[in-house]
């Protein structure tokens, strides 16, 4: 990935393709960003699950310190369509760094890297008002089923898509199967 420079009041952004080497930062600045352990751990879970490759770990600097990351990691369907599909989850920024578009800018480089790298769509489960202006609208309406649900929901406007393609030809009922780490109810509430 070519790295991305985006600047903001406290100085230029990076984002770039993370690696091994950055672990640990990321998991501190998720710590940092949800005040808990438990993002944490579930991002370094995430990091470690086979079953969530093809991944791409985005993280954002600025003045060399690692200020944000983003993960997307590759989902199932069912039936299984062909279709290159991934989840967002999760995206942290440091609390001194947020409101400031670092976020938005880890969105924008994952969504231009996922496209070049063939995916089709992405999608997520998140705050109804933070991802629509990034292009993400319900994915109920698509057919796409949440985990430990039965059905689509066409009015959860949490759970969202952004299309890189235009490949959903129609509203066939698909249920979405995450990576091992993400297949646990707790992440899916109300199922």
């Amino acid at each position: 990935m070519e790295m991305k420079h985006t600047p903001i009041s406290e100085g230029l952004v990076t984002i770039r393709e993370s690696s091994t080497e950055d672990t640990e930062t990321i998991l501190s600045v998720n710590r940092a960003a949800f005040g808990e352990e438990e993002e944490a751990r579930l991002v370094a879970d995430l990091l470690a699950d086979s079953s969530a490759n093809p991944l791409l770990s985005l993280i954002a600097e600025v003045e060399g310190e690692t200020v944000g990351h983003i993960l997307f990691t590759s989902l199932r369907l069912a039936p299984d369509e062909g279709l290159r599909a991934t989840i967002l989850a999760p995206m942290a920024v440091r609390p001194a760094f947020q409101r400031k578009g670092i976020g938005g800018s880890l969105i924008e480089a994952g969504k231009k890297t996922l496209s070049d790298r063939g995916f089709d769509f992405i999608l997520v489960l998140g705050h109804p008002t933070y991802y629509p202006p990034y292009g993400f609208k319900p994915a109920g309406p698509y057919g796409f089923i949440k985990p430990f649900r039965e059905k689509a929901e066409p009015n959860d406007v949490c759970w969202m898509i952004h299309l890189l393609r235009d490949v959903i030809e129609d509203t066939t009922p698909r249920k979405v199967i995450c990576a091992s780490t993400l297949m646990k109810p707790e992440y899916w509430p109300g199922g």
